[in-house]
Formats: structure tokens, sequence, C-alpha cells
């Protein structure tokens, strides 16, 4: 649709002044989207992400939930079968935690990839990861998840020809019993350290 000018804007240079403000907007709406979006996967990166999440605490507390994942061994696929397919590996996991976890943009949820091979979505309730219509327990919910996303990743694995490949997975809900006046920034430390521990408990004693 061609821009309509107000009669004011209808003398020499004025068309040409406003085509170029407009330009100039749309180019810093571009900028502000690139500095907030990681490149490879068009997810959020960890600057868009602390802008979500930030406005879904305000949105959606107190149930909003933090869903911190990362890729185990991952270095090896770089090393192995080489950056590309590595590349290939977090396009595939980003669909797959797109399918798993429906985030809804316009109730502030959202998917992020913190850099490397960390990922985490900022969810308005755990119910978000319920595959099944009936009511469950948290922690059901949670465990369930787990199990599908661990599913996922290693039928990626086996693709590859990279079994070690595995993930390890934090949820934590937002100042549930026992972090009843933690700050957001404690919030997503502690679905850091709730990841830690996953990878940890797979570790061989």
């Amino acid at each position: 649709m061609p821009v309509e000018f107000p009669r004011h804007f209808e003398g020499p240079g004025h068309r040409e002044a406003v085509l170029s403000a407009a330009m100039c907007v749309g180019a810093l709406v571009d900028a502000l989207e690139l500095a907030h979006t990681d490149p490879l996967t068009s997810l959020y990166n960890r600057r868009g992400f602390n802008r979500a999440v930030g406005r879904l605490a305000e949105l959606a507390e107190p149930h909003i939930a933090l869903v911190y994942l990362d890729l185990d061994n991952f270095k090896m696929v770089n090393d192995t079968v080489g950056h590309d397919v590595g590349d290939v590996v977090l396009k595939d996991f980003t669909q797959t935690l797109a399918e798993l976890i429906p985030v809804r943009a316009q109730s502030g949820e959202a998917l992020a990839r913190l850099g490397g091979d960390e990922f985490v979505a900022a969810i308005s309730t755990v119910n978000t990861l319920n595959n099944r219509r009936e009511k469950r327990p948290q922690d059901e919910i949670i465990n369930g998840f787990i199990e599908r996303i661990e599913g996922q990743v290693h039928t990626i694995a086996e693709r590859i020809g990279v079994t070690a490949l595995s993930v390890s997975v934090g949820v934590a809900v937002f100042r549930d019993e026992g972090h009843e006046d933690e700050s957001v920034e404690e919030f997503i430390a502690r679905a850091d350290r709730e990841m830690y521990a996953h990878k940890q408990s797979k570790v061989a004693p």
C-alpha cells in the first residue's frame, strides 16, 4: 500500500524526509530485534530472555515457572562430526522444545537459547508442560516432561551417531513453598541449580 502524505508534507523534500525517517525507524526496530534474538535458532538470546522473564513475572506471578535445559556432551558432537552437524542438532533441539513446550507469546511466555548448548523456557504455569488433558500433580507433570525431552534427545543422538549426547533439565516455580520472598534473579539462579543437580545425578559415583 503506498504511503499517503498529509498536504503539509507535499512540499519539496518533505516526502523524502518522511520516507527517510520511516526507514530509520524500521532499521531501529530490526536492530532491537536482532539484539534480543539468537541468530542460529531465532529464539530469544540471554538479553531478550531476561527482559521477557521480568515481564512474565509481573503478569503471571505466582505461577510462573522456568525450565532450564543443557545438552550434555554437546562439545563431543562438534569434535566428532563437525560444527555444521552441531548447528543442525541445535536447530533440531529448538524444534523439539517448541513442540514439547507450546509457549504462548501473547501471555508473555518465551523460549530462549542462553548460549552454546543452554536453553530455557519461561512459562506462566507448569501446566504448560502437561501433555494430557486431565490435571496431574506438579511433580508428575515435570517428570513426564523430562522423560519426553530425554527421549527426543536420545533420538537425535542416535541419528548423528553420538550416543553420549543427553540433556539435563531443571524446573523451578516462582516463589513456591520455601522461596516466598525470592527475587527474579534468585528465581533464575534456582532453576539453574536444579538443572545442575540433575546433571550431577547422572554422573557415576
